[in-house]
């Protein structure tokens, strides 16, 4: 292959008298998806929230939307990666908020089971005809070498320590952490928005 690109490359100079030889482009694919870059983990006061929006059809009342957000998170509670799940106090009528454990799956095989459990606080708010989910409170329990060892978003997912000083790239150890939890509200966000249809 290298002689053929050298006999090309002599043949386009001979053809066109003359002597620069250039390499040819090749486009680097991005390593990740940009959604899981720079800035795609808020901090508030030093504290990891994470939020997604949902449009709520018109003509629905408060009671009406609240009652199917109520349904919708109870239906949460049935998916088989969940461990734990607790209705917290409501505090206004158009909020409900639940706390939840559940596996996260990094990776499966039939001789390996990478993963961590994973708690969060969702909260979900009716503001202005839209609905706003709002994942806070996360940490992770994740066995590395027969140790359960707990982390918090704030020490596993922000840029400072997911993606290199030059934020180009996911870290090594912090990325599936990230990936897996940006995965998971995006997920929460498309069953919501599906329950609006």
């Amino acid at each position: 292959m290298k002689k053929l690109i050298t006999l090309l490359a002599a043949f386009v100079t001979l053809a066109t008298g003359t002597a620069q030889i250039t390499a040819p482009v090749i486009e680097e694919k991005p390593e990740t998806d940009s959604k899981y870059m720079a800035g795609a983990i808020p901090e508030i006061d030093g504290k990891v929230i994470l939020t997604r929006t949902v449009e709520v059809p018109e003509g629905l009342t408060l009671q009406e939307v609240m009652n199917r957000v109520d349904s919708w998170l109870i239906r949460c509670t049935k998916d088989e990666r969940m461990h734990y799940n607790q209705r917290l106090p409501q505090t206004a009528d158009n909020e409900l908020q639940h706390a939840y454990s559940l596996e996260l799956t990094f990776s499966k095989t039939f001789l390996a089971h990478d993963f961590a459990e994973m708690a969060y606080v969702l909260a979900v708010r009716y503001i202005d005809g839209q609905i706003v989910m709002e994942m806070s409170h996360i940490n992770y329990k994740y066995n590395e070498n027969n140790k359960q060892n707990k982390y918090t978003a704030e020490e596993m997912i922000i840029d400072k320590y997911a993606l290199n000083k030059k934020k180009t790239k996911l870290i090594f150890g912090f990325k599936k952490f990230r990936m897996k939890t940006i995965d998971l509200l995006d997920e929460l966000q498309i069953s919501l928005q599906n329950e609006f249809k």
